[in-house]
């Protein structure tokens, strides 16, 4: 009934996240955790999903899992909650059934987390590419880049939210940026970026780029996918935060 009927399927997949949603944390492993985060970050931590089962040559699984912010100063936002939503989102519907749609081995998933500090308030959020995916022969090279105002998602937008989305040629001289698309949750004429935010996006990732190009530049096309954001206290500059990044999926055998 599992493999035949999608309600049965449906049903029993609730089920096994409930038991996951309710079940007990290694003590000894939760302990662990909150002594790590007091000791390095003693903010409100965002546990994001990290599994076996996305970012691979051919399937990148982009928002099939769910992250969730943490705070063990905060009865609000439960650690252990947070920890269990993000482990049991490897058995949602609609992860399963990407996978069974691209034959991956469900026995074979692994959900880890990757954890950083929480940002509530961000100015900017984004992700960007360091190569021009619209130039995959490397003549024009630059960044392509999907930035949005405060916390709104570039990945999976809210319907009728549209994002900066540009490339910036950070190599030639004057360092131009084509427009593809632009935000509409910031004033008509402007843009999500400064000058001077869009030129430090670019000095990181042009680092990033090179740090990496040793362990994946061999391939055809390359180029790093990189998730940032820019947040500050009320009255600073905000500053550039890099969340991850990671070989851009399905450039050359990864």
């Amino acid at each position: 009934a599992f493999q035949n009927d999608p309600a049965e399927r449906h049903a029993q997949l609730l089920a096994l996240q409930d038991l996951i949603l309710e079940g007990d944390i290694n003590q000894e492993f939760f302990d662990a955790l909150i002594e790590k985060h007091n000791a390095e970050y003693g903010v409100r931590t965002r546990f994001r999903s990290s599994t076996n089962a996305e970012d691979v040559s051919g399937f990148n699984g982009a928002g099939l899992y769910t992250s969730r912010s943490g705070d063990p100063n905060d009865p609000d936002y439960p650690v252990e909650d947070a920890v269990r939503t993000v482990w049991a989102s490897c058995w949602s519907r609609r992860a399963f059934e990407e996978r069974e749609y691209y034959g991956i081995n469900h026995l074979e998933i692994g959900m880890a987390m990757l954890v950083h500090r929480s940002f509530p308030d961000e100015e900017a959020n984004g992700v960007a590419i360091t190569a021009n995916v619209y130039d995959t022969t490397g003549l024009e090279p630059g960044f392509y880049v999907n930035v949005q105002a405060g916390g709104e998602s570039v990945v999976l937008p809210l319907a009728g939210v549209t994002s900066d989305q540009f490339i910036y040629y950070f190599d030639l001289p004057g360092q131009p940026i084509s427009f593809i698309a632009q935000s509409n949750l910031v004033p008509a004429g402007e843009t999500v970026l400064t000058n001077a935010q869009t030129y430090t996006l670019g000095v990181a990732l042009k680092a990033i780029h090179e740090y990496f190009y040793e362990a994946y530049g061999d391939q055809s096309f390359y180029g790093m996918d990189v998730e940032f954001k820019f947040d500050g206290e009320p009255g600073e500059e905000p500053q550039l935060y890099v969340k991850q990044a990671r070989p851009y999926p399905g450039w050359g055998d990864q």
